[in-house]
């Protein structure tokens, strides 16, 4: 958010390109989290790890997808949507040993 609201000062197309290159992270973390942790009952070893190689490939399914949209679309700067792109990823590492603990 603070990204897109710094580009904001430049042009609106780049501050919604690096919303909709972070959005597209978060939907692809969104889909692992449901396809792996949200699902109510307990897996043996087998399922879990099947559940766990769905939610991969699923995450980057829709990583994949949603920056191919979004690099395609003519009102979005590039470079924009894949910064914001890689700024999400670089915050979720640093957010990742706070969520483990």
């Amino acid at each position: 958010m603070l990204g897109g609201l710094v580009l904001s000062f430049a042009s609106a197309s780049a501050a919604l390109g690096f919303l909709a290159g972070s959005m597209v992270l978060a939907a692809g973390f969104l889909a692992f989290g449901w396809r792996t942790a949200w699902v109510a009952t307990v897996p043996t070893g087998p399922g879990a790890f099947g559940r766990l190689l769905l939610g991969l490939g699923l995450k980057w399914l829709v990583i994949a997808a949603g920056l191919a949209l979004a690099l395609s679309a003519e009102r979005l700067e590039p470079l924009a949507v894949l910064a914001g792109a890689v700024t999400g990823y670089l915050a979720y590492l640093l957010c990742l040993p706070w969520l483990l603990r």
